[in-house]
């Protein structure tokens, strides 16, 4: 498989906060349209809308969490997502959301389907992650920033 294009711009792209959920899906409609236009040899498979379930998540946990919970399922997500992380990882991850959102159980639900579906698609991001932390790349700056500043 090619590698897929994109321009800083879209690269660095952070989506603004406050959008409302329909605001929030047309954002993220045009940011994948931007990037299969950068590259029209890939099928970004835009019919299928395949980013609405973790843009509706997102704006599940804005309105259903309080600020500290939504802090602290942040905060435990993005361990996975660390250099480093691996199966002894996701599985204190998906227990420690487990525990946080006991009361919550439809965004606990959606949060297991969002990111543990896939064991195998999560140890590759895992792996990219350590490969290109140890050839001096960035793979997520998103992460650095959470981690150093803290989740929003």
């Amino acid at each position: 498989m090619a590698d897929i294009k994109v321009t800083p711009e879209l690269q660095n792209a952070r989506m603004p906060p406050n959008l409302s959920r329909e605001e929030r899906l047309a954002y993220m409609a045009n940011h994948v349209e931007a990037i299969q236009k950068l590259n029209p040899e890939a099928d970004m498979k835009l019919d299928t809308d395949w980013w609405k379930a973790s843009v509706n998540l997102s704006s599940d946990i804005d309105e259903s969490l309080d600020a500290e919970t939504k802090r602290k399922v942040n905060e435990t997500t993005m361990k996975m997502f660390q250099p480093g992380a691996g199966l002894d990882t996701t599985k204190e991850v998906r227990e420690e959301l487990k525990e946080l959102l006991v009361d919550h159980e439809d965004i606990y639900k959606s949060l297991e389907a969002s990111l543990f579906a896939n064991e195998k698609a999560l140890q590759q991001a895992q792996e990219i992650i350590k490969d290109q932390v140890a050839t001096g790349e960035f793979a997520f700056p998103g992460v650095a920033e959470q981690k150093s500043s803290g989740s929003q």
